[in-house]
């Protein structure tokens, strides 16, 4: 029975701290956002970008702009170096 008392003392800590476990788990909703990358080359390339990690940007379900004509569908996950965007659009 004593390791009940510390047990219930975790428990109670995290209902009522329920809005910054909110806050913890919701980070990831707020980056998985619709964006259009335009490159320093000219093309870009829109999808959802999931994640950032120091200049690397991840974008997932992304189409390649280039020119006139339909965008290619690209498979995986396309990183992109910051280095290398001219500016971003996010809608």
């Amino acid at each position: 029975m004593d390791y009940l008392s510390p047990v219930l003392a975790v428990l109670v800590a995290a209902v009522l701290s329920g809005p910054a476990w909110t806050q913890l788990f919701a980070w990831r909703a707020v980056q998985s956002r619709r964006v259009v990358v335009n490159l320093k080359s000219g093309q870009a390339i829109d999808g959802h970008l999931v994640r950032r990690r120091g200049p690397l940007l991840f974008i997932r379900n992304a189409h390649l702009h280039e020119g006139p004509g339909d965008p290619a569908a690209l498979d995986g996950e396309v990183i992109i170096d910051r280095a290398e965007v001219d500016f971003i659009q996010a809608p």
